[in-house]
């Protein structure tokens, strides 16, 4: 019979051992954790690319807008352009208003009073001048021409207006009973006269200069003729009463009269003023304005004639305004 010897353990018949043929198939089966060569030196010229192209991007970015030229300015604002408007604001009369009234009587049918009679303000306590400051309103137009700074331009308006001044006096006269012992006449009378200038509508042509401390902001001065419409109104009433004894036509009187007449005429003057405007858009803008205007000194007469009598009233004055406005332009 013969016996089989094996040496070492009996399970190392079994045992896979490192080397064996299935450890290598196994290891042949796992990716590989190198890579050739090659590889990284392309790997690393990108890197290097990438680099490079990020530290040069402002300088080209530089280049190509220097290539497309500057960026285009924003528009700014010129005040070179017509443009028409409407104001409205307030007027105050000022000067003197009417002056060395005086009051004239003819009665054609007496022959004591067929002569011109004139009766003066001296003969007048004067109740009181006054003023009136209406609303003015009214349209302008005109052209404005920018140099750097400086604006130069033209403008005429027409306003609508009531501004007056106003003159009244009173007279009293009582004549008491004559004689004292056995009165035969009595006599009282009230005499009323007034004078007023009414401004019912002005106009101007003006010149403008302007300065603009910013853009959109121009403060102005400007001047030059002014014409109006001047009413002149003048009136004069009378109260007289008593009674006459002792002779022929012996009566009780009680009478009133008077005449109360206007005129129209066209004043001419100068204005001069102030203001700022201030452009809201390119097309609109808004501004505020004091003008001085003076008409002048001038006389008025007011007259009422009939087949028994003449009356006329006649006065001097000077017309002169002090206007503040605040208007909008439309530019174009």
């Amino acid at each position: 019979m013969t016996n089989t010897i094996h040496h070492g353990c009996p399970e190392a018949s079994s045992r896979k051992m490192p080397g064996t043929h299935a450890s290598r198939q196994q290891n042949a089966r796992r990716p590989a954790t190198l890579r050739p060569a090659g590889s990284r030196f392309l790997g690393g010229c990108g890197l290097v690319a990438m680099l490079v192209m990020a530290s040069s991007g402002s300088s080209l970015a530089d280049d190509f807008s220097a290539l497309a030229g500057p960026a285009p300015a924003a528009a700014s604002f010129d005040w070179s352009r017509f443009y028409v408007g409407g104001s409205i604001g307030r007027a105050t009369a000022a000067g003197g208003g009417p002056r060395d009234i005086a009051y004239t009587y003819r009665d054609h049918n007496d022959p004591y009073f067929n002569r011109d009679e004139t009766i003066g303000n001296d003969w007048f306590f004067p109740q009181g001048s006054s003023s009136s400051g209406p609303l003015v309103g009214g349209v302008q137009f005109g052209y404005t021409q920018q140099f750097g700074k400086m604006v130069i331009g033209a403008e005429a308006d027409f306003n609508f207006l009531n501004a007056k001044r106003a003159y009244s006096g009173a007279a009293a006269e009582d004549l008491l009973p004559y004689p004292e012992t056995r009165p035969d006449y009595n006599y009282h009378v009230r005499e009323e006269l007034a004078a007023e200038d009414t401004v019912k509508w002005l106009g101007t042509i003006r010149g403008r200069v302007g300065y603009t401390p910013t853009e959109r902001l121009m403060a102005y001065v400007t001047g030059g003729a002014a014409y109006a419409k001047v009413k002149g109104s003048g009136g004069y009433n009378y109260h007289e009463y008593g009674f006459w004894w002792g002779g022929p036509g012996d009566h009780d009187f009680d009478r009133s009269g008077g005449m109360s007449q206007s005129s129209n005429k066209i004043q001419w003057g100068w204005t001069a003023g102030a203001g700022l405007e201030y452009a809201l858009t390119d097309a609109i803008s808004i501004r505020g304005e004091y003008l001085f205007t003076d008409l002048g000194r001038s006389s008025h007469s007011v007259s009422m004639a009939s087949e028994a009598s003449d009356e006329t009233i006649a006065w001097k004055s000077k017309t002169r305004l002090n206007i503040l406005k605040f208007g909008v332009n439309y530019r174009f």
